[in-house]
């Protein structure tokens, strides 16, 4: 393709769109998946971007697809024109959510599904019916993949987001940890000691694919624990009702569990790290009118459920 000869009318926007959902999901059928269009479209938009540029942009390789050089090199400048184009467009256009129609990718853990997640659902099936939330967990690459645009927000623990000052970020919540146990236990008083907590009979904790971080800051103090088996954080304050077992879990989580569940929460003997969690943006999605309103509410639902100001 000659910078001098080219002609930029032949170029359909939706042409760019097509290459970075391609480079975002290197695949054919995750493409259109993407971009909500049959595969054979995209197959077509393939081909197309194969003439403009001259070049293969993707090739079969046994059983995935290869990015050819010139694709991987164009990929951050398309990127660039799309975030720019949202921009501009974004500045001139508003976002109602009482009639608007949108979809909305947002990776987390099940901890802040049931925190934030599960009460900002329960408000858009109201406030803004058309509004989607396909929710995706948070996973090892989230990093990654929201730099691809393959999610539009992470709501993550800081603790599994170690790249989060790669992106447009901001603290949406802190919680604290407390212990939970079973209501009608007779080992559990209205106070715990350290000495009681560490021959209590313990359930660990892990978050996706890390340690907790309540658990690994235990093991820096030399803080004991009789653990008897080790789950993820969302499970664990379920497993402890009818049983001599306690743990350590979000005092948000604890009290949503509270009544259910039958648990009782004692504060810690200890002094323990807070739980702080952040949500996460691309530049592509900073101004838009529809982010923009989304961000807004879930700042609003964090609120609520922390009892912050």
């Amino acid at each position: 393709m000659s910078g001098e000869s080219f002609d930029l009318r032949r170029v359909d926007l939706n042409l760019l769109l097509a290459f970075d959902a391609l480079m975002a999901e290197r695949g054919v059928t995750a493409a259109a998946a993407r971009m909500s269009i049959t595969q054979s479209a995209m197959s077509a938009a393939l081909a197309r971007l194969r003439r403009l540029f001259d070049d293969p942009i993707m090739v079969r390789d046994g059983r995935t697809m290869t990015v050819s050089p010139l694709a991987e090199a164009l990929t951050g400048q398309v990127r660039d024109i799309l975030n720019e184009v949202q921009s501009l467009l974004a500045s001139r256009s508003e976002f109602d959510p009482a009639t608007d129609r949108r979809t909305f990718t947002i990776t987390t853990s099940d901890y802040e599904g049931i925190a934030v997640l599960h009460p900002l659902l329960q408000r858009l099936a109201t406030e803004a019916p058309g509004v989607l939330l396909r929710i995706q967990p948070a996973e090892h690459e989230i990093a990654d993949r929201l730099a691809r645009n393959q999610v539009d927000l992470v709501v993550a623990p800081r603790e599994v987001f170690p790249r989060v000052g790669d992106f447009h970020h901001e603290e949406l919540y802190t919680d604290r940890h407390v212990i939970v146990g079973d209501a009608r236990n007779p080992l559990l008083g209205e106070t715990i000691t350290v000495e009681r907590f560490s021959a209590m009979p313990y359930v660990a904790t892990h978050l996706e694919l890390y340690p907790s971080l309540v658990e690994a800051h235990l093991d820096r103090v030399g803080i004991a624990r009789n653990v008897q088996m080790t789950v993820g954080f969302l499970l664990a304050p379920m497993l402890v009702q009818g049983t001599s077992l306690i743990t350590l879990t979000s005092e948000i989580l604890a009290r949503r569990l509270s009544g259910p569940a039958g648990l009782r929460l004692l504060e810690p003997p200890m002094e323990l790290p807070l739980l702080s969690t952040t949500m996460a943006w691309t530049p592509r999605v900073h101004d838009d009118p529809a982010h923009r309103w989304l961000r807004s509410r879930l700042r609003e639902v964090a609120r609520e459920a922390t009892g912050l100001p």
